[in-house]
């Protein structure tokens, strides 16, 4: 009995890349995205933030929409975790002020209500 040696598998390439016609590029909103996002570190931070979030999905449908002649699918997703985190930290520092004035304020009101508290009548 005599085994016959078999081929070695056939090797499974990529996708097709473009043909020489079509480039590959990246994205402009995806680009513009992050721009945005590390932006709004510095300025309008809510406001550049949500830009970015807009413009990281229109990126993507963008990119989704090209059938591989654009890419960014990278910077689309660094672009939203730097905008969600800017977000969530201005909402919690907001939240944070909010609740100190309140304490402030009801702090305030209950010192000019208890005895002793200095006033004459």
């Amino acid at each position: 009995m005599s085994e016959t040696p078999q081929s070695p598998p056939e090797p499974t390439w990529p996708a097709a890349a473009p043909s020489q016609g079509e480039q590959v590029s990246t994205s402009g909103n995806a680009i513009a995205a992050l721009v945005l996002a590390i932006a709004s570190w510095v300025v309008c931070p809510i406001v550049f933030a949500i830009i970015a979030l807009v413009f990281s999905s229109l990126g993507q449908k963008e990119i989704a929409a090209s059938g591989g002649t654009r890419h960014g699918g990278e910077l689309v997703t660094a672009a939203r975790i730097v905008a969600w985190i800017n977000i969530g930290l201005w909402a919690a520092l907001i939240i944070i002020a909010l609740v100190i004035g309140f304490v402030v304020l009801v702090a305030g009101g209950l010192a000019s209500i208890t005895p002793g508290s200095g006033v004459a009548p």
